[in-house]
């Protein structure tokens, strides 16, 4: 009797379990949001309020790739851009060019100004039925005139938001923000898109970089190291109006049958001081500070050879950093720096796959590399902004020295001796062995 007791206990306990389970499957997900009840952000831009600018101002201004844009006054300090991906008309657009095309919109940039991006990114719904979804942001931008002022009241709400991925790339632009999500793409449907993946696409040169938001933060609170983001330039470019090309034109070239359109390029970065923008890299010095800090897989280097000039071809380049300090506190750092390499094109008659040819560019490759590193430092001291981390490689190697160096470390930072050693191979001059015949001039 107890038995069968005690198993008709175990049932029920059972039976509860289960129909507990049920209920929890068939709950859905909490958090769901119907596609159809959001605005999907792919972008954000800020921008300081510039009332000279020239720009239509308004306290909320919206604009999509194929339309209009208009507003009232501004009053507030910041002007926020998001871009708001259209998927119905993306889906209607699949079998075009992208969102640069004649046909439907692709996206919408809203445009908002008040006192701190929460409010304006709350403002928001003033012009939009939907409420902002930040979860699919790819890339945050900011105009150099207010990374000029200082981001840090940015990135803390940035970090806040629970939709904001701390993996979204960050980007100082030359001019305003909201221009670069503006310039129509030509290979994408959204700019937010083609700006990520033209960042994700410098490795192949080296000649700038992509940066994640939580890694310039993590910089941004160190002591010492100097934060980096790459630097976005608005690029101008004629092209016929009967041209099968297409695009919003940005302003007219005055011309008949041509018109002057924006492109975006990524050309080097921009150097911080804590949350401020101070200066400048070029292409030339940010590849410099890449290949001091172990971040060249790829670049392409134009050499002089005899009759001409050579294409080199890095493929996977390594480097080492290792400090010094010497008994009278000077600082000295060995960068090495390795790799092999391909001849990729010959701009010249001469027989460049012989073995003494091969050693003279590797000697002019080798020769560039150092250049291009001492450039960049010679930039950094000129910015006292310690970009290389040069303060974390001694406080990880010689953490006592470090205790003695770090209070006088800006001055420190500018006397200090590299030693640089570049070995990389070149290992094959491509599918000829010999020049091809040049005609005689």
């Amino acid at each position: 009797m107890t038995a069968g007791r005690t198993g008709g206990r175990i049932k029920i306990a059972l039976w509860t379990l289960l129909l507990l389970a049920m209920v929890l499957l068939l709950s859905g997900c909490w958090s769901r949001r119907e596609l159809d009840q959001i605005a999907i952000v792919t972008g954000l831009a800020i921008d300081k309020n510039e009332q000279s600018d020239g720009e239509s101002q308004g306290g909320a201004e919206k604009k999509d790739n194929g339309g209009a844009s208009g507003g009232d006054k501004e009053t507030g300090p910041v002007e926020v851009t998001v871009q708001i991906a259209l998927p119905g008309s993306m889906k209607a657009a699949a079998s075009g060019a992208g969102g640069s095309g004649g046909g439907p919109a692709t996206y919408w940039n809203l445009k908002n100004t008040d006192k701190s991006m929460f409010s304006a990114l709350r403002h928001d719904t003033h012009v939009s039925d939907k409420k902002l979804y930040l979860a699919h942001s790819e890339v945050i931008l900011f105009g150099k005139g207010i990374a000029e002022e200082g981001i840090a009241d940015y990135l803390d709400y940035a970090l806040r938001d629970p939709e904001l991925r701390p993996g979204m790339l960050i980007f100082v632009v030359e001019d305003r923000a909201h221009k670069v999500l503006d310039a129509p793409p030509k290979s994408e449907k959204l700019p937010s898109v083609n700006l990520k993946k033209l960042a994700d696409s410098q490795k192949y040169t080296s000649e700038s970089l992509s940066v994640r938001i939580i890694d310039f933060v993590r910089k941004m609170n160190s002591e010492y190291t100097a934060p980096i983001a790459p630097l976005v330039r608005m690029v101008q470019e004629s092209t016929s109006s009967t041209g099968g090309g297409g695009g919003s034109s940005v302003g007219s070239s005055g011309q008949s049958g041509e018109i002057q359109l924006e492109d975006v390029s990524i050309d080097g970065i921009a150097v911080f001081h804590k949350d401020v923008m101070v200066g400048e890299m070029d292409k030339i010095e940010t590849r410099g500070l890449l290949w001091a800090t172990d971040e060249v897989r790829f670049a392409l280097l134009t050499i002089p050879v005899p009759g001409g000039d050579a294409n080199i071809e890095l493929l996977n380049a390594k480097s080492k950093m290792k400090p010094e300090v010497g008994e009278d506190g000077k600082v000295t750092m060995t960068i090495r720096v390795t790799g092999n390499a391909v001849l990729g094109s010959s701009l010249t008659p001469e027989n460049l796959a012989v073995p003494e040819m091969m050693d003279q560019m590797q000697g002019e490759v080798s020769k560039r590399v150092e250049e291009e590193i001492r450039k960049a430092y010679e930039k950094a001291k000129s910015l006292h902004a310690d970009v290389f981390g040069f303060n974390e490689k001694i406080s990880g190697h010689l953490p006592k020295e470090w205790e003695k160096l770090k209070k006088d470390w800006e001055q420190v930072f500018q006397t200090i001796e590299l030693k640089i050693s570049v070995d990389i191979k070149i290992r094959d001059a491509g599918g000829l062995s010999k020049a091809l015949p040049h005609l005689e001039k």
